[in-house]
């Protein structure tokens, strides 16, 4: 986004100006306020666009699945920021509306749960994947597929936790994030920008 683009080099220069941060980090600084900053901005409007047609709960496990999991286990990158951004919010609003108008019976049963963990699992085995910009070292690969496993594990119980109290809403928006991220890890794979 332009705006968090525009905010992050006033910042970094604010702190460049007082003697904060070196001159020679200037690009290394903006690119990673830009990335925060972008990355709370999505985040939050898909909160707002949540509450705004009434489904902020969805919305709210929506991001809390697909964000962290997506960023762990890696992907295949859009071409450009305006494509990402395009493909991003289609995806969220695929997912909502799937959810809210497509509900599937079979999330309820237990069969369900043990698919949920093989994709899971498979999106731990092909985690991470990286870049042809950004290749990873084995050490940063290894803590990356070590950090995706914990954060499925929690998925897990909140998948669980769902299954308790019936919120199969909340289950079956899982399920599409879960199956997005691994779609897209293949398709990653499959690219040549993603290797092992």
């Amino acid at each position: 986004m332009k705006i968090t683009e525009t905010l992050s080099v006033k910042i970094t220069d604010i702190f460049i100006d007082n003697h904060v941060l070196p001159f020679q980090q200037r690009a290394a600084y903006i690119y990673c306020f830009d990335f925060c900053f972008d990355l709370f901005l999505y985040n939050l409007s898909l909160l707002i666009l949540g509450i705004f047609f009434h489904h902020g709960w969805l919305a709210l496990v929506y991001v809390f699945t697909m964000s962290p999991l997506k960023m762990l286990a890696g992907g295949m990158h859009a071409s450009s920021r305006g494509i990402c951004d395009i493909i991003s919010y289609l995806t969220f609003c695929i997912g909502i509306i799937i959810t809210i108008y497509l509900p599937i019976p079979a999330i309820q049963t237990f069969p369900a749960f043990w698919c949920f963990c093989v994709l899971l699992i498979a999106i731990i085995i092909l985690a991470p994947i990286d870049t042809k910009s950004h290749r990873l070292t084995q050490k940063k690969k290894r803590r990356l597929k070590y950090l995706t496993a914990i954060y499925s594990i929690m998925l897990l119980s909140l998948y669980l936790i769902f299954f308790n109290f019936f919120r199969f809403d909340s289950i079956q928006i899982m399920f599409f994030c879960v199956i997005v991220i691994w779609i897209n890890q293949l398709l990653g794979r499959i690219s040549k920008g993603g290797s092992q």
